[in-house]
C-alpha cells in the first residue's frame, strides 16, 4: 500500500521500508561475518609467515581486537535490524487497528 504524503511538519512512516531496512541489516551482518573471517585468515597467515615472536604476538593481538570489533558491529546491526522489524510490525498492527475502528465507527453512523 502506498503511503499518502505526510502533513506539513510530520513524517510519514512506511512499514514496508522499515521491514526492508531490517533485511538490509541482515545482509550487512553477513558481510561483517565474511569480513571478520577474511581478517582472521589474513592475520593468521601473516602471523605464521612473520618469523619474529614479537611481531607474531602483535599480529595475534590485532587479530583478537579485529574479531572483537567485528562481533560488536554484528551485534549492533542485529539490534538495529530487530528494532526496525519490530517497528514495522507495530506500525502495521496500528494501521490495521485504526482501519478496523474507522470501519466500526462508519458502520454505526451509516
Amino acid at each position: 500500500m502506498t503511503q499518502p504524503p505526510a502533513p506539513a511538519g510530520q513524517t510519514a512512516v512506511d512499514p514496508g521500508a522499515l521491514a526492508a531496512g531490517a533485511g538490509d541489516m541482515g545482509a550487512l551482518i553477513g558481510q561483517c561475518e565474511a569480513a571478520a573471517d577474511g581478517t582472521v585468515q589474513t592475520f593468521l597467515g601473516m602471523q605464521a609467515a612473520v618469523g619474529h615472536p614479537g611481531l607474531a604476538g602483535s599480529l595475534g593481538s590485532a587479530n583478537e581486537t579485529a574479531v572483537q570489533v567485528m562481533l560488536a558491529v554484528g551485534k549492533l546491526l542485529a539490534y538495529v535490524g530487530e528494532g526496525l522489524g519490530q517497528s514495522a510490525q507495530r506500525y502495521s498492527d496500528t494501521e490495521s487497528t485504526n482501519v478496523a475502528v474507522m470501519k466500526s465507527v462508519h458502520a454505526t453512523i451509516a
